[in-house]
């Protein structure tokens, strides 16, 4: 009698693949975020009750106000016509844009981002302005305040 010869058995070793996907994993759950922010990237104020909502049908315009007062508009409506959503613009200019926006889509609602350490009453001539211009939804943007 001869004794079989066991022959090698195929071995994978899946643990440097799991560690990489584990850190690409990671590194999505951090980049993803920031990807959806839209508009120019400011601190909001927090706010207690802060309203989560459905994906609008018709995307509104958003102006944000920077720490040093800066305006910025983002009008994904208008597509190529509208200002880059980095560019400064005027405050003239920015009405001038607003109202653009409004004959292009009367519907569309505007939402305002101003940074925590921006002026206030930057903020508020731009929330001003827009109802003026017969803007019908327009809402400040805020982060939900934690704690007490």
């Amino acid at each position: 009698m001869s004794a079989r010869r066991s022959s090698p058995t195929p071995d994978i070793n899946v643990t440097p693949l799991v560690d990489v996907v584990l850190v690409l994993l990671i590194i999505f759950m951090v980049v993803v975020p920031k990807v959806q922010e839209k508009g120019v990237a400011v601190q909001l104020p927090p706010a207690r009750n802060a309203e989560d909502r459905a994906e609008p049908k018709i995307k509104p315009a958003v102006v944000s106000v920077d720490a040093q007062g800066k305006l910025f508009l983002l009008d994904e409506q208008r597509g190529a016509s509208a200002p880059r959503p980095d560019e400064e613009l005027s405050e003239e200019r920015l009405l001038q844009e607003l109202v653009r926006s409004h004959e292009a889509e009367p519907r569309q609602g505007v939402v305002v981002k101003g940074d925590k350490s921006a002026p206030y009453k930057s903020v508020r001539r731009v929330f001003k302005a827009c109802q003026e211009l017969g803007f019908k939804g327009i809402s400040l943007q805020v982060v939900e305040k934690k704690g007490s």
